[in-house]
């Protein structure tokens, strides 16, 4: 038989018979050796019609994927005759068809090609003895390759479902489609790594590497979506939504950094004619990107900064960045995420692969990442500054600096909170500063549409498809005319939380954060299994309230010791510790069985890397270690840790969790600590004030207390301030009024506005309007951005019909210019910042 026979027919049908076993998990197929494709087939569905449809479609697949061999056979024909690649080829087919898949292999979540590898090579132990040198190295390249593409494709299948089996197939190409974009992905990918390295060892690992960038980071994690299955597979590289920052404009950064290349100090900022000159800009991130090769972006919870580095490092690994970016697809980018390192070393250059994939760092060419870093292709990432202690943010900030100045031509990309690092914070390595903005009601529309479509994507019931549009419809018109809810949406995470709870609930939805985190956390660790019907038989029984008061033990451990993530082995201990206090208990509960459950149904932890165990989102962290800080009583361990920023959201969260009376007491010692201390006086008392935010109930005495220290707190510093300030509430609308007799220079003012914005209703439109004359550029951008958070005719009337200045950008240009006739007092309109449509 021919070699080409025999890569379709024989390599081709074992490949796909291999992907087919990994796709459909199931121990007693994974083991059936030598069965044929229809027999595995029959044991999942005795609709005939099924059957045949998946046989045709894994044939294809099979001989899609045994063609990406083709290319090593060609290669290895100078060395080897055909009757020698032929022998080879028909090795390789006996030795995929005769291997066993067993249940460790299927369970992996992120299986690495490598384990695939391994495993093939040691079910055919005698394969290599009759072949000489040549022959045994093309056999071993033959094997990798085999297990890249089988685990590439099977990872990008559909969660395979018994329910829904037939309805995948009816789509007759969509399995293929999925196996050809991965192939194509494949090709692009191998012909730049080899265009861009002439030596074929740096090629070969520089292609594996970007293939385990894809595979690791090219998924958006659609919450509320079956996290086994959409959340699994909607590929971040399409689903991404860009966001709007904020940062210094383009010619004060360039006026600063031209000071400090002078040694000459920085502005006067004390002048006020210099402060009330506008020096920021809102603009789309990857425009910032686009200005800056060193950028720090600050943004709050669930704001989208890890899912920005994920999309960053997903388009450079594929080459596909598109627009004002494009000049970015030669870029090579490391992922070092922060949390993994909390209680671990930072780590040299050469082990920046290692962070994404340990699997094949042992094939890296030496010297292979400082070459990378050196040329200027390397982009690094590192995302979560706020994740790592206080103490150790000198640490990374050292670490930074030292990387900077060793390769000055790579590109470095840091995300964090805004409170663990102040603006200006690498200044003096001349990293720019953005902060990832709130979405305005445009952005939370377009991000209900983007999840609903995504969603449906990977629905296969045609029924709960249709639904999809009529929801997606009324989710809008509820954000849009319920400010409450609205307020609740104005960060990706929250978001996508809001429209899984509308689609799950029948459209019945929380008003405010901890009803929402909640009812999240229902949603994923009970109901969502619950009412599908899942088959939880190998994992253990437990009832909501046990898992939930696990979880909360093992968020409040973490918090605790200043941990965001912990080695597998100590988290089955802690877990198997807090298992001995819980009664009413199956004998056969073990920390290791409750973590598998948690990891592979909950959605709420996860094994982002081998061997580490953490939140899926620190949100969650903190939400349950709130809850498990007041049922500790642990009021005064709160307030002992309230100036540390990673405690920040615990505390704000347990104020929504307490009783009136624990509430009370958390505020109060908050206050008074802040005034025991007058260096952190300031940032107590706004912690103080950014609890009543989830407080339901203030005793008279509390809101007493909470009043007199507003006033010294107001105005807001800054626009990160003024978010904490707004949960005060009308508390601060008296202090907030523009003075009559000498203004607030542009930031404060503008954070002014701000903060009555987010308070809303009546009595703040009316302070508001003490500000619809200011002229200054970002004050009436401020202005502009609160439209739709008031009645559009009250704030038509009281705001519009005053302002004097407005400037438009691109992002406002739709609504603005509905809005023109309505701004009878303009004197200056300023243009220069739309685009022609």
């Amino acid at each position: 038989m021919a070699l080409a026979e025999i890569l379709t027919l024989g390599v081709g049908s074992a490949i796909g018979k291999t992907i087919v076993k990994l796709w459909l998990k199931d121990s007693d197929i994974g083991s059936a050796v030598g069965a044929e494709l229809v027999d595995i087939l029959k044991k999942k569905t005795s609709d005939a019609i099924a059957q045949r449809r998946a046989q045709r479609q894994f044939e294809a697949i099979g001989e899609r994927a045994a063609e990406s061999l083709r290319p090593l056979f060609d290669d290895a024909g100078i060395r080897l005759d055909d009757n020698q690649c032929t022998t080879v080829a028909t090795k390789v087919a006996e030795t995929l068809n005769q291997a066993s898949i067993d249940t460790e292999l299927l369970a992996e979540q992120d299986l690495e090609p490598t384990r695939l590898a391994e495993r093939l090579f040691a079910s055919a132990p005698d394969a290599e003895k009759v072949f000489s040198h040549e022959e045994k190295e093309l056999y071993r390249l033959c094997i990798d390759e085999a297990s890249q593409r089988i685990v590439d494709i099977a990872s990008q299948l559909p969660q395979f479902n018994e329910n829904t089996f037939a309805e995948v197939l009816k789509r007759e190409n969509q399995l293929i489609d999925i196996t050809n974009q991965t192939l194509e992905e494949v090709r692009r990918i191998r012909e730049e790594s080899q265009e861009r390295n002439p030596e074929a060892e740096a090629a070969r690992f520089e292609e594996a590497y970007r293939l385990a960038i894809v595979r690791r980071l090219d998924r958006l994690e659609l919450f509320g979506v079956d996290a086994s299955t959409a959340s699994r597979r909607h590929k971040l590289s399409v689903a991404y939504i860009t966001l709007s920052v904020e940062q210094q404009a383009p010619d004060e950064v360039e006026e600063e950094s031209a000071l400090r290349t002078r040694n000459e100090p920085p502005r006067n900022t004390d002048n006020e004619e210099e402060e009330d000159e506008d020096n920021t800009v809102i603009l789309p991130v990857d425009e910032a990107l686009a200005g800056s090769r060193r950028l720090v972006v600050r943004g709050a919870a669930g704001s989208g900064k890890t899912t920005l580095l994920g999309w960053i490092a997903v388009r450079s690994a594929l080459r596909t960045f598109e627009g004002q970016l494009s000049n970015w697809n030669g870029s090579l980018p490391f992922f070092v995420r922060l949390r993994q390192l909390a209680d671990r070393q930072l780590p040299a250059p050469e082990e920046f692969p290692r962070l994404i994939t340990s699997a094949i760092t042992g094939t890296m060419p030496d010297q292979w990442v400082h070459k990378q870093l050196e040329s200027g292709r390397a982009l690094v990432l590192v995302d979560g500054v706020d994740e790592v202690s206080e103490g150790k943010r000198t640490d990374v900030r050292e670490w930074l600096k030292d990387l900077v100045e060793t390769y000055p031509n790579a590109g470095f990309i840091v995300t964090s909170r805004p409170y663990a690092v102040t603006e200006g914070w690498l200044q003096q390595e001349e990293f720019s500063d953005a902060e990832l903005q709130p979405m305005d009601l445009p952005d939370i529309q377009e991000f209900v549409d983007h999840w609903h479509e995504a969603v449906g994507q990977e629905l296969q019931d045609e029924d709960e498809k249709e639904e999809l549009g009529p929801l997606a419809e009324h989710l809008k018109q509820v954000l849009a005319e319920n400010r409450p809810i609205r307020n609740l949406a104005t960060s990706p995470l929250l978001c996508a939380m809001l429209c899984a709870l509308h689609r799950d609930r029948r459209q019945q939805l929380p008003s405010d954060r901890i009803e929402l985190y909640e009812a999240c956390c229902y949603l994923l660790l009970e109901r969502r299994d619950l009412e599908r019907g899942v088959e939880l038989r190998d994992y253990p029984k437990l009832s909501y309230r046990q898992k939930r008061a696990l979880l909360q033990d093992f968020a409040y451990w973490l918090i605790t010791n200043g941990w965001s993530a912990v080695e597998r082995q100590r988290a089955d201990e802690r877990l198997d510790l807090r298992l001995t206090n819980m009664g009413n208990m199956e004998q056969d509960v073990t920390g290791v069985k409750v973590r598998r459950l948690f990891v592979e149904r909950s959605g709420v932890i996860r094994e982002p890397v081998e061997g580490q165990i953490d939140f899926t989102h620190r949100t969650f962290q903190e939400f349950l270690a709130a809850q498990a800080a007041l049922d500790e009583r642990d009021i005064g361990v709160l307030v002992k840790n309230a100036h540390d920023d990673q405690w920040r959201e615990v505390v704000v969260l347990a104020a929504g969790h307490a009783s009136i009376k624990d509430r009370g007491d958390l505020i109060t010692e908050l206050i008074k600590r802040g005034d025991q201390d007058k260096k952190l006086r300031h940032q107590l008392h706004l912690l103080a004030v950014g609890c009543l935010e989830t407080s339901v109930e203030l005793s008279p005495s509390v809101k007493e207390k909470v009043n007199k220290r507003v006033a010294k707190l107001i105005p807001p510093k800054n626009l990160t301030e003024a978010k904490a300030l707004a949960a005060a509430g009308e508390l601060a609308l008296s202090y907030l009024t523009s003075p009559k007799n000498k203004k607030h220079n542009a930031s404060t003012a503008a954070a002014c506005v701000r903060t009555l914005a987010l308070i809303g209703g009546p009595k703040a439109l009316a302070t508001l309007a003490s500000y619809a004359k200011d002229t200054r550029k970002i004050v009436v951008k401020e202005l502009f951005r609160s439209l739709d958070l008031f009645p559009r005719d009250d704030f038509s009337q009281r705001i519009l019909s005053q302002m004097r200045s407005l400037y438009l950008d691109e992002r406002m240009q739709v609504t603005a210019f509905s809005l023109l006739k309505e701004l009878s007092s303009l004197t200056s309109l300023n243009l220069r910042g739309c685009k022609q449509v």
